[in-house]
């Protein structure tokens, strides 16, 4: 139950930060925090759930979307790779 405390709590502490960053328009501080924090990549940071992604998209800045993007891709492909290696390993457990 601490971790998960603890856990929770490093959550908002991004999306604060990133909320902060974001409405300061640095957002080469915002891809720096993607890309070590990868539950950045979810963290709603606005009332209407917006995350940084989005805001940065309305802010209209197509070179860091795209970073953005890579990261997230990034995240997903490597969490899938560690889906497939478990699922590989459980089957030849049997």
């Amino acid at each position: 139950m601490a971790a998960q405390t603890e856990q929770y709590w490093e959550v908002e502490e991004i999306k604060k930060d990133l909320f902060k960053l974001a409405m300061q328009g640095k957002w080469i501080d915002v891809v720096a925090t993607y890309q070590v924090k990868s539950n950045a990549h979810r963290a709603k940071i606005t009332r209407t759930g917006d995350t940084a992604l989005h805001l940065v998209v309305l802010d209209s800045k197509e070179s860091v979307v795209a970073k953005l993007v890579k990261l997230i891709n990034d995240e997903v492909r490597k969490v899938e790779g560690n889906k497939e290696k478990e699922v590989k390993e459980a089957s030849t457990s049997w």
